[in-house]
């Protein structure tokens, strides 16, 4: 499967630029760009941002890429257009291959971005999970299952550490596993 689309360059690095003013000291060179192919446009999507810049599409596709390594490659080139075509797990700019991760899909049901605030934390990382809203699918694409994991850990490691220190104060492991567990349903989006 292949897909295309032709975008002006300064447009493109202009919205770019923008979030990497967002990021630069919150989540520096691990941050996701999440860009979504749409009939006549490109979706750009960080965590705490969303931005649509007018392209000349062909297909559907999603792939992500780190934001400052397409930044460092957009700034590299001259030219006023952009002419580029992505295949699986790879996005052709001009002449020159880049590894992305992609999807390609026929229907709307990936197009979702995740939405987490700029400088999320494990708790937004566990309440995002269990409120069963995104498929397996796009939680893998947007790299996020690991950190969920790591998440949900911590979570686990800091009820113990809570509840060993109150113990001495007469309170159970299960007693303040289920004040923890209230307070983190309490902000579980519907």
């Amino acid at each position: 499967m292949q897909c295309s689309f032709t975008v002006k360059r300064k447009e493109f690095l202009s919205a770019l630029i923008q979030f990497k003013k967002v990021v630069k000291y919150v989540k520096s060179k691990g941050t996701n760009l999440e860009v979504t192919i749409i009939d006549g446009g490109l979706t750009l999507n960080i965590p705490g941002g969303e931005q649509t810049i007018q392209a000349q599409t062909k297909g559907s596709a999603k792939f992500v890429i780190k934001l400052w390594y397409i930044i460092d490659i957009l700034t590299s080139y001259d030219m006023d257009v952009l002419n580029c075509l992505l295949t699986e797990d790879t996005l052709k700019i001009s002449n020159t291959l880049f590894n992305v991760y992609t999807t390609f899909f026929e229907d709307d049901s990936i197009l979702r971005s995740i939405n987490l605030p700029v400088n999320y934390s494990h708790v937004d990382l566990y309440r995002l999970n269990a409120s069963g809203k995104y498929t397996q699918k796009e939680i893998e694409f947007n790299e996020l299952a690991e950190k969920i994991e790591d998440s949900i850990l911590k979570i686990k490691l800091d009820t113990e550490k809570v509840s060993l220190i109150l113990s001495a104060y007469g309170f159970s492991k299960n007693e303040i596993t289920e004040i923890i567990m209230n307070k983190l349903k309490e902000g579980i989006p519907s």
